[in-house]
C-alpha cells in the first residue's frame, strides 16, 4: 500500500472541515477495518486519513435520562470494562467482549462498527432490541434510518458519528452463535425486558437485516422462534440454533 497522508484535528468541527474538502479524505480511528480495505485496493497516494480516535466529543461513557450514552470512539474493549457499562447494561458489556480477538477490541471502535458493517455487527443486536439512537454531527437517527437497503450508512461525507445512546432496560441479555472459522456472530440474539415487563428480541445474521419482535408481558421466549425464522428466513440448521439461543436467553433473562 502507498502511503498518503495523516492529520490529527483538534476539534471536531474542524474534523468535519476536512472531511468535506475532498473524497480523498477518510476518517480513521481504529481502523480494524479502514486499513484492510485500503491495502485490497492499491494505491493510496493522494489519501488523506483524519483521525477522529482522540477527538474528546466521540469519547466518554456516561448516562442520561435513563439512556446509556457511549462515544463513537471507545473502543469495544473499553466498552466491556467500563463500569458504568457493567452497571446499567451488562449485556451490552458480554456483548462487546465477544467481538472479535483481542487486537480488534483493543483498536475497534463503536463508530467503526456502525459505519462498517452495522447490519450485520454484534451491536446491532443491541441498537436495535434497546430502541437506541445514533447521533451524529448533524442529526440523531433511529436504527432503521442509518443503513441503505445495501447496509452503507447514509451519511455524508462531511458528517460523523459522535456516539450511540442505549435505552437502560430493568433486565437483558445477549447470547450469539459464533460462526466456527470466523468467530463473528452467525446468529446474535438480544432480549431486553422494560419496566412494563414488555420483551424486545432483536436477531441478527452474517447474510440477513436484523429482525426485531416485540413480545407480551410474560411471552415465553421460545414462542418469539416461529416468528424471527418466518421473517429471516433461515435454514433448518439455523433455525434449530434460534431456538436453543432463545432458550438460553429465557434462562438467563
Amino acid at each position: 500500500m502507498n502511503q498518503g497522508s495523516f492529520v490529527r484535528p483538534t476539534s471536531l468541527e474542524d474534523a468535519i472541515r476536512l472531511l468535506g474538502q475532498t473524497m480523498a479524505t477518510k476518517p480513521i480511528a481504529g481502523g480494524q477495518s479502514l486499513v484492510p480495505s485500503l491495502r485490497r485496493v492499491g494505491n493510496h497516494k493522494e489519501e488523506v486519513l483524519v483521525g477522529i480516535d482522540q477527538l474528546a466529543p466521540l469519547k466518554g461513557i456516561r448516562t442520561v435520562d435513563n439512556r446509556l450514552h457511549i462515544g463513537a470512539a471507545e473502543t469495544h474493549n473499553s466498552i466491556s470494562s467500563s463500569q458504568i457499562v457493567q452497571s446499567e447494561i451488562p449485556a451490552l458489556a458480554c456483548l462487546a467482549k465477544s467481538i472479535g480477538d483481542a487486537q480488534v477490541r483493543n483498536r475497534g471502535t463503536l463508530g467503526g462498527a456502525l459505519v462498517s458493517n452495522f447490519l450485520h455487527t454484534d451491536y446491532a443486536a443491541a441498537i436495535y432490541g434497546l430502541n437506541s439512537r445514533i447521533h451524529t454531527s448533524s442529526r440523531v437517527l433511529a436504527p432503521s434510518e442509518f443503513t441503505s437497503e445495501n447496509g452503507s450508512p447514509k451519511i455524508a461525507r462531511d458528517e460523523l458519528v459522535v456516539s450511540v445512546s442505549f435505552r437502560i432496560p430493568s433486565r437483558a441479555v445477549y447470547v450469539r452463535l459464533a460462526h466456527p472459522a470466523g468467530g463473528y456472530a452467525d446468529l446474535g440474539v438480544f432480549c431486553a425486558m422494560d419496566r412494563d415487563r414488555q420483551i424486545a428480541v432483536s436477531l441478527i445474521g452474517s447474510d440477513f437485516p436484523p429482525v426485531l419482535l416485540s413480545l407480551a408481558v410474560d411471552a415465553a421466549l421460545s414462542k418469539a422462534a416461529d416468528s424471527l425464522h418466518q421473517t429471516a428466513h433461515l435454514s433448518a440448521y439455523r433455525f434449530a440454533r434460534l431456538r436453543g439461543l432463545l432458550k438460553q436467553a429465557e434462562a438467563e433473562l
